[in-house]
């Protein structure tokens, strides 16, 4: 009791004249209006100045959320990029195009956009895990995209979270088609830098310009037809009568952050036919 008597006794006079110092700073504030609109003006930054940092704070927890719905946003846009491209490959396949016939196919190939959690990159064999899983409505042989190209197929599935073969894995291959010519062929990375691959089985009398898009073929279950893959970099005389052309890729490997699942509805009829094919091919080898 006694300790607390002299700590009121030792700090009576600080309590003191900062009680007065507050009330001469009223008393000013009060009844000058000059000091008055001072402080009102100082008060008014302050309080302003702390809302925009408790603004900025807030942002910055919400941009996960941001960037959820900015995914969801363009899984959408993809959706219908893809549907026109579709639409537009076949009025120029069939003079006979029917609005009615097209619709079916429109439906093909549905976006479902995920989070990039893990991403390896310095590897021959690289691959990707996102957080989205079968309660999501993934499976593996899915194709992924993002924003700027493939990036490769799901290859293991469970409850909340999948694993990718990335496009940068030297036993992926993607069919690709040469937009000038139409011609197709198989694009594969071969090591090194990230942003380069090779298209092979182009015959070497096609002769392609630097800057030549390069786009998916749709010759597989994966891709839809007409994804920007890359463009022709440069292209080299080799031995064999195929050409040696270089990509360079639209896609920056080391930069994904969202990516989107294709979900190709046809695909089960489609690798149906391809395994009866394999099984065919096999079995006449045999004999």
């Amino acid at each position: 009791m006694g300790n607390i008597f002299n700590i009121i006794v030792k700090t009576f006079p600080t309590l003191v004249f900062a009680f007065y110092f507050a009330l001469s700073f009223f008393i000013i504030g009060r009844y000058n209006q000059f000091y008055n609109s001072n402080i009102i003006s100082r008060s008014n930054s302050v309080v302003a100045s702390t809302y925009k940092t408790l603004d900025s704070y807030k942002k910055y927890f919400m941009l996960g959320d941001v960037n959820k719905n900015l995914a969801d946003e363009n899984a959408k846009l993809l959706n219908q990029l893809i549907a026109l491209q579709t639409q537009n490959a076949q009025k120029t396949a069939d003079s006979n195009y029917s609005a009615q016939s097209q619709l079916p196919q429109l439906s093909r190939f549905k976006l479902v956009p995920a989070k990039v959690i893990h991403n390896s990159i310095a590897n021959i064999r690289n691959y990707i895990i996102i957080d989205k899983g079968s309660a999501d409505g993934l499976h593996k042989d899915m194709g992924v995209i993002s924003r700027n190209g493939p990036v490769g197929v799901v290859i293991e599935v469970n409850e909340h979270y999948s694993s990718i073969m990335s496009f940068i894995n030297k036993d992926m291959t993607v069919s690709a088609r040469v937009a000038s010519t139409s011609h197709v062929g198989q694009l594969k990375w071969t090591g090194g830098d990230i942003r380069l691959a090779s298209l092979d089985e182009i015959p070497k009398h096609i002769r392609l310009k630097k800057g030549d898009k390069i786009v998916t073929s749709g010759f597989s279950s994966y891709f839809p037809e007409g994804i920007p893959i890359g463009q022709v970099l440069k292209q080299k005389e080799d031995v064999s009568n195929f050409a040696n052309i270089q990509i360079q890729m639209y896609n920056d490997f080391s930069n994904l952050d969202y990516v989107y699942l294709i979900n190709n509805t046809s695909q089960p009829e489609i690798q149906a036919v391809e395994s009866r094919i394999i099984q065919k091919q096999s079995t006449s080898k045999n004999e």
